[in-house]
């Protein structure tokens, strides 16, 4: 509870998203970090994967998969910085009062919001020193943090447990995308035919139209290959 409420507040997004890492053992640090090599090439992947179906979502027109797209970016961006030990909302709420101070200020010929005198930027490195100084105690051990590193939200709780997530797999939101290895390698022209290639890579490393990879299916695949 805050001071300034006189009740119960509900948890804020990040809030949201540290519960599921905890709920699904993935990575949460408790100290303000830069990730490894191997965490942030996974965390750049599940958000360029998502920011990709978002735009899918926008060129076919689909509001529905665009707002659920956007939702997910949002949570992946967060869990981002769960990974990082960041403590976000007191970060966001330094933001937001940098950004709320440009009231007032006046418009250059570009259109850019000019800051007024007296302005100041937000002080993110004293919120990172702060966090540092007095690091949660009820985060996952060190332990638990390797033991965690690497699983993808994205491959639901079997993953979680220990099982292999597929190579392949149709998107999601639009359903039309095909992905191998969480990568957006083709656009079918069905959500049906997506899914139907995704399994039958899966399961015979071989397209069911043509026998082979990369087909006419999803002539997209020789261009991001």
């Amino acid at each position: 509870m805050m001071p300034w409420l006189e009740g119960p507040r509900a948890p804020t997004p990040f809030e949201d998203v540290v519960a599921f890492h905890r709920a699904m053992r993935l990575v949460v640090r408790a100290r303000p970090t830069v990730l490894p090599p191997e965490d942030w090439t996974r965390r750049v992947r599940l958000i360029l994967e998502e920011l990709a179906e978002v735009a899918e979502a926008q060129a076919a027109g689909d509001l529905p998969a665009f707002a659920d797209g956007i939702a997910d970016l949002v949570w992946v961006a967060l869990g981002t910085g769960v990974e990082a030990g960041l403590p976000f909302d007191r970060i966001w709420a330094e933001v937001r009062r940098a950004n709320m101070a440009k009231a007032g200020g006046t418009l250059d010929a570009s259109g850019k919001l000019l800051k007024p005198a007296g302005w100041t930027p937000p002080d993110v490195a004293g919120v990172l020193r702060d966090a540092v100084a007095v690091s949660s105690a009820d985060a996952l051990s060190p332990r638990a943090v390797d033991d965690a590193r690497g699983v993808d939200p994205l491959a639901g709780a079997s993953a979680a447990a220990g099982a292999s997530p597929p190579r392949w797999r149709a998107g999601t939101k639009v359903g039309r995308t095909l992905y191998r290895d969480g990568v957006l390698v083709g656009l079918m022209d069905t959500p049906e035919l997506a899914a139907r290639v995704a399994e039958a890579m899966n399961l015979f490393g071989k397209c069911p139209c043509c026998g082979r990879w990369p087909c006419a299916c999803a002539r997209d695949e020789e261009a991001r290959a």
